[in-house]
């Protein structure tokens, strides 16, 4: 929420969810216990920049039992079914954060030739106390705002588990009861028992870690239906504590099953720029025509003086790389806009402004040469 109790709208959709485990519940199986979480969900997405392929989802975690959650893992679990279930294999990239699904052949009976992969990327994972002063971790809230947090003494997590299983044997096969589940989750077989890396013997929480672009280390053999999740943990959470986990949905496809899994990664490494950067360059950049401008403009922007947002619109007439930033009166940068290769046309960036204080600010549009600043009132 902003100032004025209106939610924040971090791309060009956005879906928000809530809900609790807060009764008691069972299956045919078993009986759980509640943990009263709360769970705060949202999905965005964008139009522009390379991202139409991608989904983003923030689950903000509560604890609103009195008890504390210990040793808690929180997984995010999914079941691709890439085309025809049956000739999927999987996955994971550790230096990525990410698990993928790609074909086992050339051909899918659904998507026919050069079948696409899918994967489930990692952005943020859970903070958890260290009391080093050399270790800061900062993240927005909510992403894309310009509300930065930084907790000095405090360290993401990262990610901890890839793990995967199927309806059939042997070991792991799908858990059955509460205890198996959490085996899963924290990186073991129902049974307890862990995983071994066939390639260095040694025991591992991340399945199919290897390259199958490459076919060097662990990779899966033959194809089934897999489920696989991503997995950080274990942490402890206080009553009424807050995590905030994100993870990017991706798929991508190329010249073969195989080449689909680069192309998954290259889109992955994007993602991962833009998560970086803040979703400066594409948060609310929209382009309003396509008509091909004679020159470079920098509008005044609109409203002027504002508050807390305002429109800034500026005309390219070539295939450039664009730079959009704000500085304060002091010059320091408060936020990058846009940072990237634009096609010809006339854009409108958003800058909100709910986290910086009032007064004057420029913004500067430079591209190939080109240079402009113009000034700008904040007024609260």
């Amino acid at each position: 929420m902003n100032a004025q109790g209106k939610p924040f709208f971090s791309g060009t959709q956005t879906m928000f969810y809530s809900y609790t485990d807060a009764y008691p519940h069972q299956n045919n199986i078993t009986s759980d216990s509640s943990l009263k979480a709360v769970i705060l969900q949202t999905n965005w997405c964008y139009t522009n920049s390379g991202l139409r392929d991608v989904q983003f989802i923030e689950f903000k975690i509560i604890n609103r039992s009195s008890n504390v959650w210990e040793d808690a893992y929180f997984s995010f679990w999914t079941d691709d079914d890439l085309g025809s279930p049956f000739d999927d294999v999987i996955g994971c990239d550790t230096s990525r954060n990410l698990g993928f699904t790609y074909n086992a052949t050339n051909n899918d009976p659904v998507y026919g030739d050069n079948p696409p992969a899918v994967g489930t990327m990692l952005l943020r994972s859970p903070v958890v106390f260290t009391g080093n002063n050399n270790d800061t971790a900062k993240y927005y809230n909510p992403p894309g705002s310009q509300n930065q947090v930084v907790r000095i003494g405090y360290k993401f997590t990262g990610m901890n588990v890839f793990n995967t299983y199927n309806n059939g044997s042997p070991q792991p096969s799908f858990p059955q009861v509460n205890a198996e589940t959490y085996r899963v989750i924290s990186g073991l077989w129902r049974s307890g028992q862990s995983w071994i890396n066939p390639v260095n013997n040694q025991p591992t929480k991340f399945a199919y870690s290897g390259d199958p672009v490459s076919g060097t280390g662990w990779v899966m053999t033959g194809s089934a239906d897999r489920r696989f999740l991503l997995g950080v943990g274990p942490l402890n959470m206080s009553p009424n504590d807050t995590q905030s986990v994100i993870f990017a949905q991706v798929i991508a496809r190329g010249s073969s099953n195989l080449n689909s899994i680069l192309q998954l990664r290259n889109l992955t490494d994007l993602v991962q720029e833009f998560y970086n950067t803040n979703f400066q360059s594409v948060l609310a950049v929209n382009n309003i025509s396509t008509e091909i401008p004679a020159s470079f403009t920098l509008n005044q922007n609109y409203p002027n003086p504002f508050n807390p947002s305002t429109i800034i619109r500026y005309s390219i007439n070539g295939n450039h790389f664009i730079n959009l930033k704000v500085f304060d009166a002091l010059g320091k940068e408060v936020a990058t806009l846009v940072n990237e290769k634009q096609n010809p046309g006339t854009y409108e960036a958003e800058f909100d402004g709910s986290g910086v204080p009032s007064g004057v600010y420029f913004y500067k549009l430079t591209a190939d040469g080109f240079s402009d600043t113009k000034r700008m009132i904040l007024l609260k």
